[in-house]
């Protein structure tokens, strides 16, 4: 987690040097998008995951408690859930209007108790992968000071999953062969975003972003809750994780 945060704020880093040096020549209007264009753009995004797997998540723990015995205090397990990515995009605007992207990049999705401030609170990383993605660019502007797009993407992914971290920590153990799954799988997904040009090429887009990835078990999870008898996916090996991210991207639109 500390790598992935170290590389988000190394990318944002450079992107604003970039700036800093292209936005002092402010005689040269902005370009904007236009037919023959190359961005290179780095990328974060920060939200919240949704999909079967989270709610199976959430479910399995609901109604079972964890004991500080050092306190002698019983509260709640209850867990919440935060998803966060970065990448590097490429786009080539084919014609005006229209451009094509690709994107290397990494999605992480974590869950932490919510005990309170006061309280010991247990962190676990439930899915991390690495994904290649590429789809079309549909621009609403051309040689404007700014852009909306929309982009549809789809691809594939290296994918590390390790169901209910949290209640493996606080509840009675598990077969370590059951609960890791993922793998490769596909990816797909959309990104609305709107950006502002600066003089010398320097870029910057703010937009929501929704992904899909596709998580399969090795085996299914046969242990139930020892404190509620619940079943983690009722018995299942697969379900979905869909993100939903703010994204900020800073970088150079290189001319034809």
């Amino acid at each position: 987690m500390y790598r992935s945060l170290f590389l988000i704020i190394f990318l944002l880093w450079g992107s604003v040097n970039v700036f800093a040096v292209d936005f002092s020549e402010l005689d040269k209007p902005p370009d904007g998008i236009y037919g023959g264009q190359l961005l290179i753009t780095a990328q974060i995004g920060m939200g919240i995951p949704r999909g079967s797997i989270i709610d199976s998540e959430k479910k399995f723990v609901k109604g079972s408690t964890y004991t500080f015995t050092d306190i002698d205090t019983t509260k709640a397990l209850w867990i919440t859930h935060l998803a966060y990515s970065y990448g590097i995009n490429a786009e080539y605007v084919i014609i005006d209007y229209i451009g094509f992207m690709a994107r290397v990049g990494s999605l992480t999705v974590v869950q932490r108790t919510n005990h309170g401030t006061d309280y010991e609170n247990k962190k676990g990383t439930l899915f991390r992968n690495y994904s290649f993605v590429v789809g079309p660019v549909f621009h609403a502007t051309t040689r404007k000071p700014w852009d909306v797009c929309l982009s549809p993407f789809a691809g594939f992914s290296k994918g590390y999953f390790y169901a209910i971290p949290i209640a493996r920590k606080t509840l009675p153990s598990f077969d370590p062969s059951n609960y890791k799954g993922a793998g490769s799988t596909l990816v797909y997904g959309a990104e609305l975003k709107a950006g502002v040009f600066f003089s010398g090429g320097v870029v910057i887009y703010l937009g929501f972003e929704w992904m899909r990835n596709n998580i399969k078990l090795k085996h299914p999870i046969s242990e139930p809750n020892s404190q509620t008898g619940k079943t983690y996916l009722d018995g299942k090996t697969s379900g979905v994780i869909d993100t939903y991210q703010i994204t900020l991207s800073a970088g150079y639109a290189f001319k034809n």
